[in-house]
């Protein structure tokens, strides 16, 4: 019996940390490839969950329309005049940031531009208001960033648009129902087989 417990707790000590939901103290970002693009004549149209997003540009063909373009994983995969159908979830503005431009904030995360000094005059940064990441830093615009509900930024740093995939927010994630159930029917299965045993030694 001594023995089934020992089991049980060493599984609820190892099992644990898989399903807690606990922030790191900081967020590590991986920037996107984005093709050469004119930020003058382009704008971020939104940004979805899965970290698509698209950009418009206005009066793009002979009658002035705008076209709007997709990109997947940072690489554009069509044009259109048509806005694609996308579950946007860009956020609201929040705050104001360095010199006017907006802060973001999107399901407890937020993204704005801040004011920094030296070599590094502009920061972007995101993170949850108590826990702050640097993004970027540098000498650069200080144009609106967008943030979607897993904390991915699509930035405009007023030469180029960029895109930096939040790789902590999409590790902390809260675990499947199957991954609960299963997890449950190990727990219970061992303590079925410790109360056999202690009733066999009962007898």
């Amino acid at each position: 019996m001594k023995r089934s417990f020992l089991l049980l707790a060493f599984a609820f000590v190892v099992l644990l940390p898989r399903f807690s939901n606990s922030s790191a103290l900081a967020d590590t970002y991986k920037s996107a490839i984005l093709g050469p693009l004119d930020s003058n004549n382009t704008a971020i149209y939104g940004i979805d969950d899965a970290g698509d997003f698209v950009l418009d540009r206005p009066n793009c063909d002979p009658h002035g329309d705008p076209c709007y373009s997709l990109y997947v994983s940072g690489h554009e995969v069509s044009t259109s005049l048509s806005i694609p159908s996308l579950a946007y979830d860009s956020g609201a503005k929040c705050g104001v940031g360095y010199m006017g431009s907006e802060e973001i904030c999107n399901n407890g995360r937020e993204a704005f531009i801040a004011e920094g000094t030296g070599a590094a005059p502009v920061v972007l940064y995101s993170g949850t208001p108590s826990d702050l990441s640097i993004v970027k830093s540098g000498s650069f615009g200080s144009l609106n960033p967008v943030i979607n509900g897993k904390g991915d930024i699509l930035f405009d740093d007023g030469n180029n648009f960029e895109e930096f995939i939040d790789e902590t927010s999409r590790t902390n994630v809260t675990p499947e129902p199957s991954s609960i159930a299963l997890f449950g029917t190990g727990v219970l299965g061992l303590a079925g087989m410790a109360r056999r045993k202690y009733q066999f030694a009962r007898s």
